[in-house]
């Protein structure tokens, strides 16, 4: 959606580096976890969709559709 594209290797290591910097938890609201990962992801909040998964370090599973 942002024009990069990656493979292998070094989409995993950038990845790794998004997602280590999020900083959700389970008091957040719904809205909050949103504008963070597409904030994290460098992406427009104007999206007729949004779904993600997240599975915390206690196993919990969270699904947030929109």
């Amino acid at each position: 959606l942002s024009g990069v594209h990656r493979e292998g290797e070094e989409a995993l290591d950038e990845m790794k580096m998004i997602l280590g910097e999020l900083a959700v938890n389970s008091r957040m609201q719904e809205s909050e976890v949103v504008r963070q990962v597409l904030s994290a992801f460098n992406l427009d909040s104007r999206y007729d969709h949004f779904y993600l998964k997240l599975k915390k370090n206690d196993g919990e599973k969270t699904e947030i559709k929109k």
